[in-house]
């Protein structure tokens, strides 16, 4: 079994002269540690490894690195000596709380322990830490049934409100909650050998649930949803493309009548120079004369077909319903007719009556 001497800080000089001879004191102490019940041989071994390590570290000031292996080997194996090391390693990293709770339970341990001397020396370390401790105190200003009160995620017993609890320097988070009510949260810093007091506020109540929204339904008793805005109406319906092609196939026929109309005229001008005063014509004038009037039928009948067509082809483009119109001749919901349904829902659940209906509803 290694030597306890070896679990004493080594000397501080950065203390005031009665901390050096308290170190030396440490350094000086004898070889015998109090524990509850003797640590196996590997939990021993695992502990004097970790303590070894912490030294190291300090030596290093590596202090954040060495505390944990402090506490560590201290939960392995306890020992008063491992306690003043952790305690001395939490005042060089600022912990000032930490430290003095540490020198604390080291006297403790040491004077159930019979040891007077280690007591004295974690008594003479805590009060010289007790001058530098912050503290942070909670009030509240009323209390609640249920209340629950939290600093750094840890609940505080009722008792310690209102009483200035050593802390370690730096920032801490204090939350409150109660059953109904909104949970207040704050985020604390507390400076070195500082005081810093916190009045927690009366909790506001949680917002009410909002109430349900009655359903849509007509007077009529049906449950009509919100219908889709209506698809774009196809401009080429079936009547549009046969008055298209109707009025196409008319202004063919004018223009054949057309055609047809010209080559008349300039046959019948033929037949005429070939035909002398009282209209006797020679063959070629008798054949001119027939053309033209074989033109001048076709012609006719070609302008009096184009025209009907056209006519009719554009009375048929112009007069073809759209698909917004054909819903309403049928009374089915269009866009116009959803929004005004959609203004009824509203007034509905405002309190007024409800009423939906379309166009071509009655």
């Amino acid at each position: 079994m290694r030597s306890l001497a070896s679990r004493a800080p080594l000397p501080l000089l950065r203390f005031a002269l009665p901390s050096t001879l308290v170190t030396l004191v440490m350094l000086l102490l004898p070889a015998a540690d109090a524990r509850a019940e003797p640590p196996s041989s590997e939990n021993a071994a695992a502990a004097e490894a970790l303590f070894q390590d912490a030294r190291k570290l300090v030596a290093d000031k590596r202090y954040a690195e060495a505390c944990p292996k402090f506490a560590a080997s201290q939960r392995i194996a306890p020992a008063v000596g491992t306690l003043l090391n952790l305690g001395d390693c939490y005042e060089r990293l600022g912990k000032t709380a930490s430290a003095w709770a540490t020198y604390l339970e080291a006297a403790s341990s040491a004077q159930r322990a019979g040891r007077a001397d280690r007591e004295q020396t974690a008594r003479t370390r805590a009060a010289a830490v007790e001058t530098k401790l912050s503290r942070l105190t909670l009030q509240l200003e009323s209390t609640l049934p249920g209340l629950v009160v939290k600093r750094d995620g840890t609940p505080v017993d009722e008792a310690a409100l209102g009483i200035a609890v050593p802390l370690d320097p730096g920032t801490h988070r204090v939350e409150v909650s109660a059953p109904g009510k909104r949970t207040w949260s704050s985020t604390v810093e507390v400076p070195p050998t500082k005081h810093v007091n916190v009045i927690v506020p009366e909790l506001v109540d949680e917002p009410a649930p909002a109430p349900a929204r009655p359903a849509n339904i007509l007077e009529t008793g049906l449950d009509v949803p919100r219908p889709a805005p209506p698809p774009p109406a196809e401009f080429w319906s079936t009547q549009r493309v046969i008055g298209f092609g109707l009025a196409g196939l008319g202004v063919v026929g004018l223009g054949t009548g057309t055609f047809f109309g010209l080559k008349a005229n300039s046959s019948w001008s033929d037949a005429k120079s070939q035909c002398d005063g009282n209209l006797l014509c020679n063959e070629d004038g008798v054949s001119s004369a027939n053309d033209a009037k074989s033109a001048g039928t076709i012609s006719t009948a070609a302008f009096v077909v184009g025209a009907v067509a056209l006519v009719t082809g554009a009375v048929l483009f112009f007069t073809a319903p759209s698909k917004r119109s054909q819903a309403r001749s049928r009374g089915l919901p269009t866009h116009e007719s959803a929004g005004a349904c959609q203004r009824g829902r509203e007034a509905a659940a405002s309190g007024g009556p409800l009423s939906c209906f379309g166009h071509g509803s009655f």
